[in-house]
């Protein structure tokens, strides 16, 4: 505080030297001392009146510094000092403690008295559950599904659509000839080879059906390859005759009376018993 004091007083007094200087000078400008006066007045004086800012700045602050400090005091206080609440809670009474066992009391009391505190607290569990369960939305349970949906529902979105089904080859296997019957066992071999050769003709015929439906021209077909001619797949030999099956299911007979072209087994086989049955008529 002596500081700024002193600082405030010396620029007060010089302040008004200079201004006395400058006064003086002034009645003297006529004369050679005059102006130098006037000027050194002027000078003394503004330099005084900074001192005298100066120390009244320097007062300034050190009456912030005083506040903060002071500020900075009652916050530490307030720190150290305990808060109402813990205030509150030293100064309530202490729980009541479960009363002990006695020192003789066998040890079923005490499991028995375990068994009735935990009793109580289900059955407080059990009567909040019961008035809550109202508020409460239960999950609805997911509809089951028989074991055969789920397969059901991936083949109806993987099947193609109905109106492009065709009726495949008859999948359910040919009755097996009874041992002895070459003719039956030669044509259960060759049907199936047939069988095959036919699912592929389908597949064919339902490609050119599609290209006819949908417009396709022989320009965007581009030229077809010649489809080849049947190839035999099997000879047999029997009572004199020579049997060939061809792969789109045609048999060829070469007999003593001529050769016989037919499209099917079924074909071959009504020839076989109407010759047979024609042969009885005649003995």
């Amino acid at each position: 505080m002596k500081v700024e004091r002193t600082l405030i007083a010396l620029g007060l007094i010089l302040a008004l030297a200079g201004l006395v200087v400058a006064m003086n000078g002034y009645i003297y400008v006529n004369v050679d001392r005059g102006p130098p006066l006037v000027v050194s007045g002027v000078l003394v004086f503004g330099f005084g009146l900074v001192l005298a800012a100066l120390g009244f700045i320097l007062r300034e602050l050190q009456a912030i510094a005083a506040d903060a400090s002071k500020a900075a005091l009652l916050l530490a206080k307030g720190r150290i000092a305990p808060a109402p609440a813990d205030q509150a809670a030293s100064s309530a009474p202490p729980q009541p403690q479960p009363r002990p066992l006695p020192p003789f009391e066998p040890l079923g009391s005490a499991s028995t008295a375990r068994e009735d505190s935990a009793s109580a607290d289900k059955a407080t569990d059990e009567t909040q559950s019961d008035l809550f369960a109202s508020q409460r939305s239960e999950p609805k349970p997911r509809p089951v599904l028989p074991p055969d949906e789920p397969a059901r529902a991936a083949a109806s979105a993987s099947a193609p659509p109905s109106w492009m089904a065709r009726p495949g080859p008859d999948a359910t296997p040919a009755p097996k000839p009874p041992e002895g019957d070459w003719l039956g066992q030669a044509i259960v071999q060759e049907a199936d080879k047939a069988r095959k050769a036919s699912a592929e003709k389908l597949a064919r015929d339902g490609e050119t059906e599609l290209e006819r439906e949908f417009g396709v021209n022989d320009q965007e077909k581009g030229e077809k390859p010649p489809q080849p001619k049947p190839e035999p797949i099997g000879h047999y030999e029997a009572h004199g005759a020579h049997y060939t099956m061809f792969s789109d299911g045609s048999i060829e007979a070469e007999t003593q009376h001529g050769v016989y072209r037919f499209g099917s087994i079924d074909e071959l086989k009504r020839f076989i018993e109407g010759e047979e049955s024609g042969n009885l008529g005649k003995s």
